[in-house]
């Protein structure tokens, strides 16, 4: 598990890597964007995007 504060950069390595909040809540900053509020079960794909608190 990891606790905040925290951040995770994502890189293109995997056909469709998932971001999925199995608990709590985080933002994802997409290039270029605003960010995205993910709460507990939300499912995101996680290319391009940086996620923390």
């Amino acid at each position: 598990m990891v606790h905040p504060p925290w951040s995770l950069p994502f890189t293109d390595t995997a056909p469709l890597p998932l971001l999925t909040m199995v608990g709590g809540d985080a933002e994802l900053l997409p290039a270029g964007g605003g960010p995205v509020r993910l709460r507990q079960g939300d499912v995101a794909p996680a290319t391009r995007w940086s996620a923390g608190p």
